[in-house]
């Protein structure tokens, strides 16, 4: 039996990827109850932002300094648009993490771009 397309099956099963099951588990609800949204019941506000956050649709509900990042499935994509593959966040985390003073300026000095673009102010070095 087809389900009846609503929003939230759309929602659901297009824009989050998720099934029914999967849908239950991460929001603490049964599988019946997910039918019911995919019949047109509302989703709880909180549900649907784990949703986003699970797929990776949103990562600035973590918190304020992620606005504007997003995830793809293997990729972080930047404000402005730069995707990270896994490779390229470790290697910036080892030099980072290496803190010789030209890592140290290159950083800051990044950093200040990054903000710039983002259209935030510098609050920190």
């Amino acid at each position: 039996m087809s389900p009846n397309i609503t929003n939230n099956y759309i929602f659901r099963r297009f824009i989050c990827g998720l099934s029914k099951t999967q849908t239950a588990k991460l929001c603490f609800k049964s599988v019946k109850t997910v039918e019911h949204w995919d019949r047109g019941r509302t989703i709880p506000p909180e549900c649907k932002r784990l949703m986003r956050l699970h797929t990776g649709r949103e990562l600035n509900g973590v918190d304020d300094q992620w606005e504007g990042w997003e995830m793809t499935k293997d990729e972080i994509v930047t404000p402005a648009g730069q995707l990270l593959n896994a490779d390229q966040v470790i290697t910036g985390t080892y030099l980072v993490s290496l803190n010789y003073e030209e890592v140290r300026l290159a950083k800051k000095d990044a950093l200040k771009f990054s903000r710039i673009l983002c259209g935030r102010r510098n609050d920190s070095n």
